[in-house]
């Protein structure tokens, strides 16, 4: 892969830590074993860090990955990355972000005697029998050791029952990278290799009609349902782009897109629409409007006759709290 397709990969899967609250949380719970209510707040923390690099230059470390969910009494701090490749420096890296993370906080806020790391856990998308279980790696200070442990997930030791037991459901688009392995065995069987990416696309559309389902369920919002597309309709023509094939793989993720994305996407620009209009009638109403805190209550609502309804009441309310109270 070169490296512009290789930052291009990284971009899409990283879009599927940053879907909605809902989606996840249940991610979490599937991934850790928790048990975390769909009322827990997330809060999405900086990823990005600029550390000194040989003199007067500095380097950017972009982690993928770091939220904290608070759920009642419990406030608990996650790290999550996503890796293609089995890569020996994998818990280093998982230490270093963790402790750039951990030390810009303590120094924010002045707490600088303890530094707690965050759950954490690597999430493995290509197949590969060398990837352990957990990582490890070994700190040594004054001759005292103590092992920094990194779990592991390996997606292609869950298909799609046991991602739907889990509900895991912002993994689906991943679920393609689980045919690349036993493709690139056949790719010089003409005959065996037609066979599998028939088998590929059959998958590819069951697990398209699975992500339109979550949203009609109210899974997910449209805009992760965009971005879960997006995922999974790049995903697959990245695999099948060396086979020679990747012609019939256009024309079929075309016809995905014209028959189940095109009608929500129609829909999408509607609902984005009256959000518009609502902030618009707002505005008029107080100069100093908290326009995110709306904009984030309005994006929750994904009913279309609700949204008609907040647009006439937003027009003919005389105070915003008054409006807010029919959110």
């Amino acid at each position: 892969m070169s490296d512009d397709n290789s930052i291009q990969m990284d971009e899409i899967l990283k879009s599927l830590f940053h879907l909605s609250k809902k989606p996840l949380i249940k991610l979490v719970n599937g991934l850790f074993d928790t048990n975390y209510s769909m009322e827990a707040n997330v809060e999405l923390g900086n990823t990005d860090f600029t550390i000194p690099h040989l003199g007067f230059k500095y380097v950017m470390k972009r982690a993928d990955c770091f939220f904290t969910l608070t759920d009642n009494d419990i406030r608990e701090n996650f790290h999550l990355e996503f890796q293609l490749k089995n890569d020996k420096t994998m818990a280093l890296r998982m230490y270093e972000y963790a402790f750039l993370k951990t030390a810009s906080n303590a120094y924010f806020h002045s707490d600088t005697d303890k530094i707690v790391f965050p759950k954490r856990l690597v999430i493995f998308v290509e197949e590969n029998k060398n990837i352990k279980d957990n990582l490890c790696l070994d700190i040594e200070i004054d001759g005292k050791h103590t092992k920094y442990d990194v779990p592991t997930y390996k997606v292609w030791n869950d298909d799609i029952s046991s991602l739907l037991s889990k509900r895991m459901y912002s993994l689906f688009p991943l679920i393609p990278f689980s045919f690349r392995k036993e493709m690139d065995k056949i790719s010089n069987d003409l005959d065996k290799l037609t066979e599998k990416t028939q088998e590929l696309m059959n998958r590819y559309f069951e697990v398209a009609r699975h992500l339109s389902d979550f949203y009609d369920q109210g899974e997910i919002t449209l805009d992760d349902l965009e971005k879960m597309y997006n995922a999974l309709n790049h995903i697959t023509k990245h695999i099948f782009e060396k086979y020679g094939v990747i012609d019939i793989i256009n024309k079929e993720v075309d016809k995905m897109v014209s028959t189940l994305w095109d009608p929500k996407r129609e829909l999408k620009a509607r609902l984005d629409g009256y959000r518009k209009l609502i902030i618009i009638y707002l505005s008029k109403k107080e100069n100093n409007l908290n326009v995110e805190s709306i904009e984030t209550k309005l994006n929750n609502i994904n009913n279309e006759q609700k949204l008609i309804d907040l647009v006439e009441i937003s027009a003919q309310t005389e105070d915003v709290e008054d409006f807010l109270n029919y959110i």
